[in-house]
């Protein structure tokens, strides 16, 4: 009986720690939460859940009045899930739609992690607030995110699994605040200003006056000259 402890207690220990180190296959946004102003980034990452996965689709609801997708960039280091990223942004309709699989040459390869990166999105503040940003993900439905299993194409996600987001936001700038108008200049007419008499116009009255005087006196020398003669 002494002998058989050691063992029961092993097999206690095991198989209560197996339930928590299985997981299912699911999308999660890195970090989930947090407060930022201005712009941020949240990474997309998918856990294949110890099962080897051929692609995987990430369809993601966000609140288009508080918030617009810049950019989504492709992870390309050596933790990428996968070889082959595209994605469709969407901010009218505040949705995001990534799609992450292997080329046909990489028929051999699948993802097999608990921490892939599928891209980073790039968001910027509309309007301060609560952001919720979540996946959308159905059950039994292929229209929406999906985990694909290399073997048979199947979508092995578990969509309860999904790590989905929400953030306390605001603008770079705090709240808004509408503008101090300036006062408008008045527009009634101001009497004009008699402009300043310069030394060059005192010049010109005085040649004026000059030859006004000048043509006088010829004009009087001229009278008299006439009456000697005659």
């Amino acid at each position: 009986m002494k002998k058989l402890l050691p063992t029961i207690f092993v097999l206690l220990v095991f198989s209560s720690v197996r339930p928590v180190l299985a997981a299912s296959p699911h999308l999660s946004l890195s970090p989930a939460s947090g407060s930022f102003s201005g712009t941020f980034n949240l990474d997309v990452k998918i856990d294949s859940g110890g099962q080897n996965a051929g692609g995987a689709d990430v369809y993601l609801s966000f609140p288009k009045d508080k918030l617009r997708i810049d950019s989504f960039t492709k992870a390309t280091g050596d933790d990428k899930a996968f070889t082959q990223i595209y994605s469709l942004i969407k901010n009218d309709e505040g949705r995001l739609r990534v799609f992450g699989y292997f080329a046909s040459t990489e028929a051999g390869q699948s993802f097999s992690g608990s921490s892939g990166l599928i891209g980073t999105i790039n968001f910027t503040v509309l309007a301060g607030g609560t952001a919720d940003i979540s996946f959308l993900c159905t059950a039994g439905q292929t229209n929406d995110s999906n985990v694909t299993a290399k073997a048979d194409s199947s979508d092995i996600i578990v969509c309860s699994a999904n790590v989905n987001g929400s953030y306390t936001v605001s603008t770079s700038g705090g709240s808004s605040t509408t503008p101090t108008s300036t006062p408008s200049t008045s527009l009634r007419a101001s009497p004009t200003p008699t402009p300043p008499v310069t030394g060059a116009e005192d010049y010109t009255y005085s040649l004026i006056g000059f030859g006004l005087i000048t043509l006088l006196t010829g004009s009087i020398l001229s009278i008299r000259m006439t009456k000697e003669r005659s």
